[in-house]
């Protein structure tokens, strides 16, 4: 049975990311990042600043990207869910993961308000990457 493990990201388009992994003890556990944590991978059309925990983000348009590296590898075997907490202020962002080989393993599109964003992956595949993309 999958535990709940939280990867928690924070962005000025105020982003936070739980992972649940289940670990040997009886109750769930939680882990929480924010891109203090995190390094910057890769852009295309997108401006970013860091401000403390979290990343301020200008997309140049639509389906504009950017990716960061996990500080560390995340097996989704061992996790029941990602929680992404927002303030999306302009439009309509989608949030997705990549395994260790670039390959996108789970997405959830649409996210157009603040707060939390829960993706549930249907993937048993090692995610050390997240990116955020604009739709709009």
């Amino acid at each position: 049975m999958k535990k709940l493990t939280s990867i928690v990201l924070s962005l000025f388009f105020a982003m936070s990311m739980f992972f649940a992994t289940p670990f040997k003890a009886e109750a769930a556990t939680f882990k929480n990042y924010d891109f203090s944590q995190m390094t910057f991978d890769y852009t295309r059309g997108t401006e970013y600043t860091f401000s403390g925990k979290s990343v301020n983000l200008s997309f140049g348009g639509k389906y504009k990207e950017i990716q960061f590296l996990l500080p560390e590898t995340i097996d989704m075997a061992d996790c029941s869910a990602v929680t992404f907490n927002g303030n999306c202020t302009n439009g309509k962002t989608a949030f997705k993961l990549y395994d260790v080989d670039g390959n996108e393993v789970a997405v959830i599109y649409d996210f157009k308000t603040n707060g939390d964003c829960k993706l549930v992956p249907d993937t048993t595949t090692k995610v050390n990457r997240i990116e955020i993309m604009s739709i709009v």
